[in-house]
């Protein structure tokens, strides 16, 4: 019996039929990117927790392009969008937020900002995002309150915020680009690399920023971190002797290996999805027949959530992707499947309690039980 239950997110429309880039909030509701086909820019963002659709915004067929989408607990979703002229000959670009059906300009490219890579909003409405600036510095950036603070650019230490590898659950077009992480009390968790050419995992406030670990020990390149609201920060990492995992350091502790390459897992290839409780979800593939699923630890059966094969929708999964916002505080786990009939669809997968399972093999104990007894009577 699987642990979790599956809903389906996403659901095909005149404009738009391929999904991904999604994110959740703790109510379980899903916020994603939508294409009219799988060639297209993502031109829409959606959110839904089961049901119908709900546009936030709509640029289809090809008139605007949004991505980067994330939703907190206050359901103000946050997105990244390029807006063009009839002849597409300008463009305007920016960060934006929508908060009871009216869209907030959070940062744009008509002050000191030309280029938005990714953006995420927290439980207290603060945004952080990767920006490059008018005079070609890049950096990281919040927004509180219509206030922008840096956290780190490369006029400072650092020469550039790209990511060290990419993944699969790099969000929108430019995944080249680190995705920064922001936990509810401001801080930020990023991957850059320094002036120096060491390459790693900081955070920052906005007064200094401190290193978490870079590649002049044994690690060699990361991936975009996590952090939550404990200050724990996750991490996907290849070290120097090629060997790979999921690595995560809590707040007055040494790093510690959540997850490798040294078990059943051949590679990974997501950022983690991290919450409050130290929960990880990532996308990993097997030594053992090589196929993909997502877990959310070592065991790969006990902490499989889905995996290529998997019944799902009437259809079997053939691919699976995961974001770093795909994990939520109730353990619920959105992400994109590719199924077999075709179909790129958005799920949430749900955790199915221990006393419902038990609640079941009591039930079903009980209804044998009673057959019995009944034949026993009769006898």
């Amino acid at each position: 019996m699987s642990r979790y239950k599956f809903t389906q997110i996403s659901r095909s429309s005149a404009s738009h039929s391929v999904f991904r880039g999604s994110a959740i909030n703790d109510k379980g509701t899903v916020v994603f990117e939508g294409f009219v086909n799988a060639a297209s820019p993502p031109s829409g963002i959606f959110t839904g927790s089961g049901g119908k659709n709900i546009t936030v915004v709509d640029g289809s067929p090809f008139t605007h392009i949004f991505y980067s989408p994330t939703i907190n607990n206050n359901n103000i979703k946050s997105f990244i969008g390029t807006f063009y002229s009839p002849d597409f000959a300008q463009s305007y670009s920016g960060v934006f937020n929508k908060k009871n059906g009216q869209i907030t300009t959070i940062a744009d490219s008509n002050g000191k900002f030309s280029y938005f890579s990714s953006a995420t909003i927290n439980n207290k409405n603060t945004i952080v995002f990767n920006a490059t600036l008018d005079t070609g510095e890049s950096g990281i950036f919040v927004s509180k309150n219509g206030e922008i603070t840096k956290i780190a650019d490369t006029n400072d230490r650092f020469s550039n915020f790209n990511s060290g590898f990419d993944t699969v659950g790099g969000n929108g077009p430019p995944s080249a680009f680190t995705i920064p992480s922001i936990n509810d009390a401001g801080t930020v968790a990023f991957h850059a690399t320094l002036d120096t050419g060491a390459t790693g995992i900081f955070i920052g406030r906005g007064k200094g920023t401190v290193k978490i670990a870079d590649n002049t020990g044994k690690f060699n390149s990361f991936s975009a971190p996590a952090i939550n609201n404990n200050g724990t920060v996750a991490f996907l990492a290849q070290l120097d002797n090629g060997r790979h995992g999921i690595y995560k350091k809590k707040r007055g502790q040494e790093i510690e290996t959540f997850v490798d390459d040294s078990g059943p897992f051949s590679f990974f290839q997501s950022d983690p999805a991290l919450n409050d409780q130290g929960q990880i979800a990532f996308l990993a593939y097997l030594y053992a027949g090589g196929g993909s699923g997502i877990y959310t630890g070592k065991n790969p059966v006990t902490n499989k959530v889905i995996a290529a094969g998997d019944p799902l929708a009437g259809s079997r999964v053939v691919d699976l992707v995961i974001a770093g916002h795909g994990l939520n505080n109730a353990g619920q786990v959105t992400f994109e499947a590719l199924l077999e009939n075709g179909q790129t669809a958005v799920f949430r997968a749900d955790p199915v309690t221990h006393a419902h399972i038990e609640g079941i093999s009591l039930l079903t104990f009980s209804m044998f039980a009673l057959l019995g007894l009944c034949w026993y009577r009769r006898k």
